[in-house]
């Protein structure tokens, strides 16, 4: 998304990223680092069974804000339902998607749900679902490369 200055959005973008920097201030067990991977397929050999899936790294020392939610709903014949969420905010950019994983201090998720809002990335973090392998230190690792242009 290309923002021009002077314009609703980047003003919006800059007003929350200055108050990212002051909760990272105030709350600093709030602030992660963290590396994000994503898999694709760099085999198109047209069969889904000989397709090779590698992961790829799309960026690290990222840094993100990490907390925690908790749903509660009830529901027939359990009762009182509760879920808690973990939820990461990450800087626009890094076009995260679902399916990605990030690892955070040693603890792999995956991403399951992600939207931009504002300047920044929400993503909601589901260990369970992960699939993460991470590659031996012997195997070339893969970076995914991306450029970004404004022509004015």
């Amino acid at each position: 998304m290309i923002e021009f200055a002077g314009t609703k959005q980047a003003d919006f973008r800059a007003r929350l990223l200055e108050v990212l920097e002051a909760m990272a201030e105030m709350m600093p067990g709030m602030v992660v680092s963290v590396e994000v991977w994503r898999p694709a397929v760099v085999d198109h050999s047209g069969y889904a069974d000989e397709q090779v899936e590698v992961w790829v790294r799309v960026d690290e020392d990222v840094p993100g804000f990490r907390f925690q939610t908790r749903d509660r709903w009830f529901e027939l014949g359990v009762g009182i339902v509760r879920q808690n969420w973990d939820w990461l905010i990450l800087p626009d950019g890094l076009s995260v998607k679902t399916d990605d994983h990030v690892i955070i201090e040693g603890d792999v998720f995956m991403i399951s749900e992600s939207e931009e809002q504002g300047g920044v990335f929400r993503c909601k973090l589901n260990s369970q679902m992960t699939r993460f392998v991470r590659p031996p230190r012997s195997a070339p690792t893969y970076r995914q490369m991306g450029m970004k242009a404004n022509i004015v």
